[in-house]
This record gives structure tokens, sequence and C-alpha cells, in this order.
């Protein structure tokens, strides 16, 4: 997996029931390089249906039009790898406004301004 261009990866998955927290996934060596998973390691399991799902976390760094990362299985058996990479696409704005209203640092204050002015009238 690689990630698009201005995200971070913050979070990676971790092995299978860990006790030594190691990594599922090899970090990449330079900046901008693929994170790599063996699923046919004994760190991964697959879930009942026989899949196996990876979770990462990415923070949205900067704003890079048509930027997107890949993502790529591989396996000696496959028999189309041409069909094997999907995009992964990034798309940022700016946060409604409204989110920083509905925050409880902003919302209890303006409520309790709200009580104490309405007591007062």
């Amino acid at each position: 997996m690689v990630p698009p261009e201005g995200a971070t990866v913050t979070s990676i998955p971790y092995t299978f029931e860990d006790t030594d927290r190691q990594w599922a996934c090899a970090r990449p060596k330079k900046p901008g390089g693929a994170f790599v998973c063996d699923l046919d390691s004994d760190v991964l399991w697959p879930g009942d249906d026989g899949t196996t799902s990876l979770v990462f976390r990415f923070r949205i760094d900067r704003q890079v039009p048509g930027a997107h990362g890949t993502v790529r299985p591989y396996t000696p058996y496959d028999r189309t790898p041409g069909n094997d990479t999907a995009r992964i696409p990034l798309e940022a704005s700016p946060a409604p406004p409204y989110r920083s209203v509905v925050r409880p640092a902003v919302l209890i204050p303006a409520v309790l301004a709200a009580v104490a002015v309405a007591a007062a009238g």
C-alpha cells in the first residue's frame, strides 16, 4: 500500500493477538514508499470467511489535487495480475464551520451563556 501524496499514515496494523507489539506490515524505507504486508505469514489471520482486512489510518496534511495512493495484492498463483492494483483517492476539503460549534469546549459555554441571559430576562 502506498499512501496518497499529502497524507501521512498514522497507524498500521499490528500482528494478530500480538504479544511482542510487532507491526504486521513493513514500513517503507523512504518517504512515499510502499507498506508491505505479508498476508501469507503467521502474523495475520484470515477471518471466518477467509478474507483478511488490514486497517490503516491516515492524517490529511495538505490538499494535493489529483493525489491518490495505491494498494496491490500479490500472489504467485494469480492468473490475471493486471487487475491487482486499485487506486486510493484522496479528497481533502476544509472542515465545515459547524464542526467547531458542536465541540463541547464551545457548545457548553454557549449554552451556559444562553441560560444566564434567559434567567436574567
